[in-house]
């Protein structure tokens, strides 16, 4: 395996670059994998007599944070969308679709999946714990927290790309990132319609964290697992015997080089790291 195989290793090839080849069956994108399952999930739910059981069974509600057996929904919400109007699940479908690619395309694909599911998670959470305090009896359902949550990522990755708002009118990312926000802030404030606001916000919340700490959620979490548990998110290398002393100095550049490529970019590399990287990748695969 050589440092192109590495999820963390993208060419950023900002919003356009989104706008690919079509691939194949096995080489669709996290992104198209996650529309399609939710456009699954929801044409199911319309064979169901009672409409509203999906919601009921996997929305979040107050009562979920009392309830362990129930914590499924704090992610299961995520994938749920209202069968009374099909543009919930449309434009949540849109939103992921020109903006998760990117995004995508800049943190690999298992890191993507990682900060996705655990912007969902976090809604959820956020969501049932503000409602169990003001008691209040509500069920949320939807992907748009975590939707929320990648188009400001989109914006703070390339905030000077113009973008179509409103499928119709340009503006730089950086605007549509400073409307996002004030629009949610103001309907979070107004406590007006059946918006989950908050849950957009804890979204951009998870984003903004992520961007400005620098996480690597698919690392943290796959030490957080034991490797005798089977942790599906740690990777196991080729075994290859390599020289102790100029190859460990080696590893240790390349890690401290792509550590950099990911928190940067690709841009931010010198000559010589390029090289670096180089060296190492031909040295692993063994060529």
């Amino acid at each position: 395996m050589g440092i192109y195989d590495r999820d963390y290793y993208s060419q950023p090839r900002g919003f356009e670059g989104g706008f690919g080849a079509p691939r194949s069956a096995a080489q669709l994108s996290i992104t198209v994998r996650l529309i399609l399952l939710n456009a699954a999930i929801y044409i199911v739910g319309l064979f169901f007599e009672n409409k509203q059981l999906p919601m009921l069974w996997f929305g979040v509600s107050n009562n979920t944070l009392t309830s362990p057996l129930h914590w499924y929904q704090f992610l299961t919400h995520g994938f749920i969308h209202s069968p009374e109007s099909g543009t919930h699940l449309l434009f949540n479908m849109l939103g992921l679709w020109f903006f998760g690619r990117p995004v995508e395309d800049r943190l690999g694909r298992r890191e993507f999946l990682t900060l996705y599911l655990f912007m969902i998670v976090a809604g959820g959470v956020f969501l049932s714990v503000r409602t169990y305090f003001q008691g209040v009896p509500v069920r949320v359902i939807g992907a748009s927290g975590a939707i929320s949550g990648i188009i400001l990522l989109f914006v703070f990755y390339y905030p000077r790309l113009q973008v179509l708002f409103m499928f119709f009118l340009p503006m730089p990312a950086w605007i549509l990132g400073v409307f996002l926000v004030a629009y949610n802030l103001i309907g979070a404030a107004s406590g007006i319609g059946h918006t989950a606001f908050d849950g957009h916000l804890t979204g951009m919340a998870v984003a903004a964290l992520y961007y400005y700490r620098h996480w690597n959620l698919s690392r943290t979490f796959s030490n957080w697992i034991p490797s005798r548990l089977g942790n599906p998110l740690r990777r196991r290398p080729k075994l290859r015997v390599l020289r102790p002393d100029k190859d460990e100095k080696l590893a240790q550049e390349a890690d401290r080089i792509l550590e950099k490529l990911h928190r940067e970019g690709i841009d931010s590399l010198t000559p010589k790291e390029r090289r670096i990287l180089n060296k190492y990748s031909r040295k692993v695969r063994g060529s």
